[in-house]
């Protein structure tokens, strides 16, 4: 009550009255005479907070003002979710989980972004993510419908490596070029599925140790034009092979192709088949000396491979240590024949000759 020390021994009353942000304290005694009056107007919260005390204020601009831990706790979650890509989730509960994406990263760049819409973008954040549906992969198997999947599958054209087994640019992992046949890229089978417009896709492991994507698992294309099993599954009419592994081929004294080496074939060398045996997915030749080796198609192949023993220079060429031709070891003139031990390629599937000391050549134009 505000009053004069003179009047507070009357009998008086308060009363008040309100006009939009306007506020009248009124004292007036027992006949309805105004004794005293006051007049308040409404300001902003935190000025009348601070009018009253910077307690309160102090409160309040903590509970609104976000600190580093809270940005940092949102940061984390941001990047976590960054890595998820849309083929492994359908479509529906991607799109939520990408609006909850798209408004916690404008939450995290907006510097006057309050504590409370930085945890309320966390939350939401988490909550879609959590939310989200993998695609069913198993529902179009077709293992029932495709008979003698392979072990293991070469790449006979260019194929690439894809996360899922609806190809799109956007889940390549990595692409295989078409090579020479002993050094095709090479794919351990997981399994075989249908992609959503039925083609077949071979879930796959790349076991290529030169590849970026080594030992990861993807999807390729199962068409018999761009992969073929990687081993010999049947002897050919003349049962003849050559080797042609630089690093040339063992012959065991085991089918298991395991413990004793018998014998070592080296590259260019011709083989007599005498049996084709199947040691559960494991098939080997056996040769008509007995021993056994491999059917991998990266280190023989089926019939004669023929290739020059000697060539002579036609102009004058540069020995070199590796098949990409890059470290020069001597010149070599011009008509000089050249005992060939083997061959190789380069990484783009040129051709090269394995002389003594190095590699040369092979372009018709400068030997012959």
């Amino acid at each position: 009550m505000i009053q004069s020390g003179d009047n507070k021994a009357q009998n008086t009353q308060l009363t008040l009255s309100v006009d939009d942000n306007k506020m009248t304290l009124l004292t007036v005694d027992d006949k309805g005479q105004q004794v005293d009056a006051a007049k308040l107007t409404a300001h902003n919260h935190s000025e009348t907070s601070g009018s009253l005390g910077n307690s309160g204020s102090d409160s309040a601009n903590s509970s609104s003002k976000p600190n580093t831990a809270d940005r940092l706790d949102l940061v984390t979650v941001i990047k976590n979710a960054d890595k998820i890509t849309i083929g492994d989730y359908t479509t529906e509960s991607f799109k939520v989980f990408k609006a909850a994406l798209v408004k916690a990263k404008r939450v995290l760049a907006n510097p006057n972004a309050t504590k409370t819409e930085i945890m309320a973008a966390n939350t939401a954040l988490v909550k879609a993510q959590s939310a989200l549906k993998r695609v069913n992969t198993n529902t179009n198997t077709t293992q029932t419908t495709v008979k003698n999947v392979p072990d293991k599958v070469i790449a006979v054209k260019g194929v690439a490596l894809y996360r899922k087994p609806n190809f799109s640019k956007h889940l390549k992992m990595n692409s295989f070029s078409k090579m020479p046949q002993m050094h095709q890229a090479q794919f351990k089978v997981l399994g075989i599925i249908k992609a959503d417009n039925d083609r077949l896709r071979f879930h796959v492991r790349d076991i290529n140790r030169q590849s970026k994507t080594y030992k990861q698992a993807g999807y390729i294309t199962a068409a018999k034009g761009f992969v073929q099993s990687a081993n010999y599954t049947s002897i050919a009419k003349h049962k003849q092979l050559t080797v042609i592994n630089p690093e040339g081929l063992n012959g065991y004294k085991s089918s298991r192709l395991m413990g004793e080496v018998k014998r070592h074939y080296r590259q260019g060398q011709f083989l007599k088949v005498k049996h084709l045996i199947h040691r559960g997915t494991l098939l080997v030749f056996q040769l008509t000396d007995g021993n056994y080796v491999t059917t991998n198609k990266q280190r023989i192949q089926v019939g004669r491979v023929n290739l020059p023993k000697v060539v002579k220079t036609k102009h004058r060429i540069v020995l070199y240590r590796e098949t990409e031709l890059i470290h020069r070891k001597q010149m070599i003139g011009r008509n000089v024949p050249l005992k060939i031990m083997g061959w190789d390629y380069s990484s783009h599937g040129t051709l090269r000759y394995r002389i003594t000391g190095g590699y040369i050549t092979a372009n018709h134009h400068l030997v012959k």
